[in-house]
């Protein structure tokens, strides 16, 4: 990622909102069976020494923790574990783009669909066959 593209501070959550600084983000730790656990950060603004980066940190410090050009995919600047839970500034119009989660869901629907139609077509070639060998005897 070059300097320019650094400069841009557009980010997103993983269902697709914009992320704006005082937005708090409920981000994936790691999983122990059947629990998830989370951090909860804020996005920030970190200034250095040639322009200002979008930060993230903890809800109960000012200090910046890591820098979302780090944490998001760099081609479309998507933060895959994050999702925005609190809105600080709720009346500003967000961009919206179509995030992993959409992606993934509509392919996971496409997949139950096609399994059900070949279950039930399974189905109903058994049942026909039952009612054939039944009545030829």
């Amino acid at each position: 990622m070059t300097v320019e593209e650094r400069k841009d501070n557009t980010y997103y959550d993983q269902t697709g909102k914009q992320i704006l600084v005082g937005d708090l983000l409920k981000v994936f730790h790691f999983r122990t069976g059947k629990r998830n656990y989370y951090m909860y950060h804020v996005a920030v603004m970190e200034e250095t020494e040639d322009f200002p980066v979008m930060s993230v940190s903890a809800h109960w410090t000012t200090k910046p923790h890591c820098r979302l050009y780090v944490l998001c995919d760099n081609e479309n600047r998507l933060y895959k574990d994050a999702k925005i839970i609190g809105e600080r500034d709720w009346q500003t119009k967000r961009k919206r783009i179509k995030g992993a989660n959409y992606v993934d869901s509509c392919h996971k629907i496409n997949i139950r669909q096609t399994i059900k139609a070949r279950a039930s077509g399974f189905f109903y070639a058994c049942q026909k066959n039952f009612l054939y060998f039944n009545l030829s005897f």
